[in-house]
C-alpha cells in the first residue's frame, strides 16, 4: 500500500462484479463449525495498521463482509490478524490488536467479524516471535488443506531497513516518523509502543520466520514487493507468489471481488490478480504472480547470461519514484545485462523463459504516476540495479547477501 491517499481518486469499479465465483455456499453459523480438519483453505491477512492505513484496513475488512456470501464458511475460513492501536500524549493505548475469523451471524442473517484470540501485550505486531505465535495458533487451531497469507502493511521493497548498526540480523529496527516517503525499504511499518518509533522487518528476518512449505501462497497487499530479491528469498515458503512491482493505490486489493478467489488454486489465483487489474486498469495498477516452481530456472538462465558488469539505468524502465529504490523492470536488466556481457537476447528468448515462471503479469501504462511502463516488455518483477564500480554502501552490502545475489553472481 502506499503513502499517498490522494491517488485513490480515480478509481473505477469496473465489470469485475459479474465474474462466476468459484465456491459458493452458506454456513450453519460461526459457533457450530463442522469438522475443522475438513477445511479446505485458511486464508491469513496479516494486516499491520498501526500506520497511516488504518481507515483502509476497516474499508477492507468491509469489503470483505461483502464477498462473504460468495464463500463456503464451513469449508473456508477468512482470518484477519489486525494491528490497530495509537498511543496518546499520556502514553494511553487506544486501540486492539485481535485475530478476527469471518462468520455467519444467523440470527441476524448476517456476517460479521468474531474475535478468536486477543493480543493485547504490545508486543510488536512485525517481532518476529509474534508472528511466529500467530501463524501457530492459526495453523493449529484452523487445520486446513492449504493456508494462504496476505502481507497487508505498507512496503518498499527489499531494501533493508538501515537505522539500526546491525544491518540484516536484527530482528527488529526503528527509524523517526517522517511525513515524507521513507528513503530505505522493508515490509510492514508498525507504532507497536509508546515511543513514536515505527518497526519495520527485514525481508531475509521475514524469510526466517515464515515456515517452510507451508502457505500455498502469499500475497504482498503493499507496495514494491514483487521484487526479485524478495520473490527469491521466500521460494521455500509458499507454491505462488504475488505481489506489486510498484506502488499500489491505497485501497489495495479489491476484496469484495477478490476474496472468493483466494482458496489456494493456482487458476483461482491468476482470477484474482485478472480482477485486481481489471479494478485498477482505468488508473494505475501493476502486478504479476509467479510460480515457485519455476524460479530456479530463471535463476539458471540469469546465471548464465549475468557477470559483474554494472549496467547504465537509462536502458532500463523504472518501477519506483522519489527515494525509493531504485527498482527497475528484471525483464529489461536481464537484457542489458547478457548484452553487456556478449551475449545478448531476444525478446522471444527471454519470454519463453519468463512464461515458465510468471503465471500472469498486467501494467497499466504507468502515465497517473509518471512512471512511464511498457506493458509490451512488463516483466512483473522489478530487480535492484547491482553496482560493481566500488559501490560499498551498507545497502549495496545488503542485497549482495541476500539469496538471489549469490545464486545468479
Amino acid at each position: 500500500m502506499n503513502f499517498f491517499k490522494y491517488l485513490k481518486s480515480g478509481i473505477t469499479t469496473l465489470a469485475v462484479m459479474a465474474m462466476s465465483v468459484p465456491f459458493v455456499g452458506c454456513t450453519d453459523g460461526p459457533n457450530n463449525p463442522k469438522d475443522k480438519s475438513n477445511y479446505k483453505s485458511t486464508l491469513l491477512v496479516y494486516a499491520v495498521a498501526t500506520n497511516s492505513l488504518t481507515g483502509n484496513l476497516v474499508s477492507d475488512k468491509n469489503e470483505m463482509l461483502m464477498a462473504a456470501p460468495e464463500i463456503d464458511l464451513d469449508r473456508y475460513n477468512v482470518l484477519v490478524f489486525e494491528t490497530q492501536y495509537k498511543y496518546l500524549e499520556d502514553n494511553t493505548r487506544v486501540g486492539n490488536v485481535n485475530l478476527l475469523k469471518l462468520v455467519k451471524d444467523n440470527q441476524n442473517n448476517d456476517y460479521i467479524w468474531e474475535t478468536v484470540k486477543e493480543y493485547n501485550d504490545g508486543v510488536a505486531s512485525l517481532n518476529p516471535q509474534r508472528m511466529t505465535e500467530v501463524i501457530n495458533y492459526v495453523t493449529n487451531t484452523f487445520p486446513s488443506d492449504k493456508y494462504g497469507l496476505v502481507l497487508w502493511s505498507h512496503s518498499t521493497g527489499a531494501q533493508p531497513d538501515l537505522t539500526s548498526t546491525a544491518i540484516a540480523a536484527a530482528s527488529e529496527v526503528s527509524t523517526s516518523i517522517t511525513e515524507t516517503l521513507p528513503s530505505l525499504s522493508w515490509f510492514g511499518q508498525d507504532l507497536s509502543v509508546a515511543d513514536d518509533e515505527y518497526k519495520y522487518m527485514n525481508i531475509d528476518v521475514l524469510a526466517n520466520v515464515l515456515p517452510d512449505h507451508l502457505f500455498d501462497y502469499i500475497w504482498f497487499d503493499s507496495c514494491y514487493m514483487s521484487n526479485i530479491e524478495s520473490i527469491y528469498q521466500l521460494r521455500n515458503k509458499c507454491n505462488y507468489y504475488v505481489g506489486y512491482p510498484t506502488e499500489v493505490l491505497d485501497s489495495g486489493l479489491p476484496y469484495q471481488y477478490v476474496l472468493p478467489y483466494m482458496n489456494g488454486d493456482k487458476e483461482d489465483l491468476v482470477i484474482a490478480a485478472k480482477a485486481f487489474y481489471d479494478y485498477y486498469s482505468t488508473s494505475f495498477g501493476t502486478v504479476g504472480v509467479v510460480d515457485m516452481n519455476g524460479i530456479e530456472a530463471l535463476a539458471d538462465f540469469c546465471k548464465s547470461v549475468f557477470g559483474y558488469t554494472s549496467v547504465p539505468s537509462s536502458s532500463l524502465v523504472k518501477f519506483s519514484r522519489f527515494s525509493t529504490g531504485p527498482f527497475y523492470d528484471l525483464g529489461d536488466y536481464v537484457k542489458a545485462m547478457a548484452s553487456e556481457n556478449g551475449s545478448p537476447i531476444t525478446e522471444s528468448e527471454w519470454n519463453e523463459v519468463l512464461d515458465k515462471c510468471v503465471l500472469y503479469k498486467a501494467t497499466t501504462d504507468g502515465g497517473l504516476l509518471r512512471l512511464y511502463l511498457n506493458p509490451e516488455t512488463y516483466s512483473g518483477i522489478s530487480t535492484h540495479l547491482y553496482s560493481f564500480d566500488g559501490d560499498d554502501s551498507d545497502a549495496e552490502r545488503y542485497y549482495k547477501s541476500l539469496d538471489w545475489f549469490k545464486a545468479v553472481f
